[in-house]
């Protein structure tokens, strides 16, 4: 798994939902191409993986989910620029959002066009980009007090995991709409 990763948190806590602690594992931080190299050799028992990693091995490799993360935690997206840009470029922002609005509305109505172009860029077949397409929600929604309580719960396994190396507050490090 990568360390630090959303597939680290979900191990996490998935590992606490059955009564068991990080300890109670063997972990091998790899990238998700080595990740899938040792699952495919057998190296490793299992993986956490995200999209379209996990549609890949699932059409390519016969890999199947151990647990659903449904009601574990939300499967969340985010967009990420510094924090000059935020303040200082607010007309390009709005633009980029605009775009990313009008965007998702069309996936959302016709997910296969986004198929092509994935599956180009990532190099993936297609069969495992329309897998992995069909999973998420698309649309762009600014961050909201349930999301930020969400990612300070990660922030804050993450450090009692010594995962970093101090607390984080979420809040502060979030860009709102004015």
């Amino acid at each position: 798994m990568t360390k630090g990763s959303s597939a680290h948190y979900t191990l996490l806590i998935a590992l606490k939902k059955v009564n068991l602690i990080f300890n109670d594992i063997t972990p091998y931080y790899l990238q998700p191409s080595e990740a899938r190299t040792a699952f495919e050799r057998k190296k490793v028992d299992a993986w956490p993986i995200w999209e379209p990693f996990r549609a890949g091995a699932e059409l390519q490799l016969n890999a199947h989910n151990l647990i659903d993360t449904t009601g574990l935690k939300p499967n969340n997206q985010f967009y990420l620029s510094s924090k000059d840009f935020t303040e200082n470029k607010t007309d390009i922002l709005q633009a980029i959002l605009t775009t990313i609005k009008k965007a998702d509305a069309d996936i959302q109505d016709n997910p296969e066009l986004l198929v092509k172009p994935v599956a180009k860029l990532t190099r993936l077949p297609e069969d495992v980009v329309a897998k992995s397409v069909s999973r998420y929600r698309y649309g762009l929604s600014y961050m909201n007090e349930e999301v930020l309580k969400e990612q300070q719960k990660v922030a804050d396994m993450f450090f009692a995991e010594k995962l970093i190396p101090k607390p984080i507050d979420v809040k502060e490090n979030v860009w709102f709409p004015k």
